[in-house]
């Protein structure tokens, strides 16, 4: 590690504490988990609407849905992040504050730009996984007898 990053994780340390390091990671947990579960079960949902024949687009609807329902905790995790919250004491105080000068805009500022991302990655992610696993694991997860096992 170079001597100017030490430097700063340094002064991070002495003027705000260790807790510094981790803004923004709780709503980042609290976002992951419904977001994985959103996700999957609008792919498994729209994946049998199409009969398994357009995994792609399925795997793009997933994304879109399940990250326009939790982009809030993202936009407050990065306020969190880098450090707009000095003036709020609280995640609640944040919340009001983008609510009354902003309404729901507010915690969806940002979207568009995110989901030009997001659409193409799940799209492939799940396109991916379920072609692979057609291939390589014709019988749905069921293990054989090996010599080693």
């Amino acid at each position: 590690m170079s001597n100017y990053n030490q430097q700063n994780f340094k002064h991070i340390y002495l003027h705000n504490n260790l807790f510094s390091f981790f803004k923004g990671n709780l709503l980042n947990c609290i976002r992951f988990v419904p977001q994985n579960a959103l996700q999957m079960s609008i792919f498994q949902f729209s994946n049998n609407l199409t009969n398994h024949k357009h995994l792609f687009l399925s795997g793009c609807f997933a994304g879109v849905c399940s990250y326009g329902i939790v982009y809030p905790l993202e936009t407050i995790r990065t306020k969190y992040s880098i450090g707009l919250n000095n003036n709020y004491s609280s995640t609640k105080q944040l919340c009001h504050h983008i609510w009354i000068n902003h309404g729901i805009y507010g915690f969806y500022k940002g979207i568009g730009i995110s989901l030009i991302g997001i659409i193409p990655f799940q799209g492939t992610i799940f396109y991916l996984y379920y072609t692979l696993k057609k291939k390589y694991n014709p019988n749905n997860n069921k293990f054989y007898k090996t010599r080693y096992f």
